[in-house]
């Protein structure tokens, strides 16, 4: 196991293909990159069942028993043990994680779910009736842009 810290973005693929297993143990986490980037490296995964982890396991139930409740150490040493001991569960998982990410988040998606999003929580923030050109019209007014 390699902690790592501060390794510049572009130098990631290259460390993710370095391994033959990434270990992602964490008890809060809304929805990990790292995780993102090690599966579409194609890399086997251990990690915590937190999340957005749970779309995962819902989506591929086989990919899905890699995710562990973050409270059973056990069940975490026990798929890191199998993975070590199997290259064909290590290339089966690593298979699989990508095949999901290249499914389910593209850049394309990723974007279009960051905007849609956004766009959730500015409505959720706007005045109950106020149309959202109009209320962006008067933003417009109001810090002297015309429009």
């Amino acid at each position: 196991m390699i902690p790592l810290a501060g390794v510049p973005y572009e130098k990631m693929p290259q460390l993710y293909n370095a391994c033959n297993a990434f270990f992602f143990p964490s008890r809060h986490e809304a929805s990990s990159l790292a995780l993102l980037e090690a599966m579409a490296c194609g890399l086997p995964i251990v990690a915590s069942r937190v999340g957005a982890a749970m779309t995962i396991v819902e989506r591929d139930p086989q990919l899905g028993r890699q995710f562990i409740p973050s409270w059973e150490p056990l069940l975490y040493a026990d798929r890191l043990q199998a993975l070590a001991q199997s290259a064909t569960l290590r290339h089966d998982i690593g298979v699989r994680g990508r095949r999901y990410v290249l499914q389910y988040h593209r850049l394309k998606q990723f974007g279009d779910s960051y905007v849609a999003l956004l766009e959730r929580a500015v409505w959720a923030h706007r005045p109950h009736g106020v149309a959202p050109e109009a209320d962006e019209r008067a933003h417009l007014s109001a810090s002297g842009v015309p429009n």
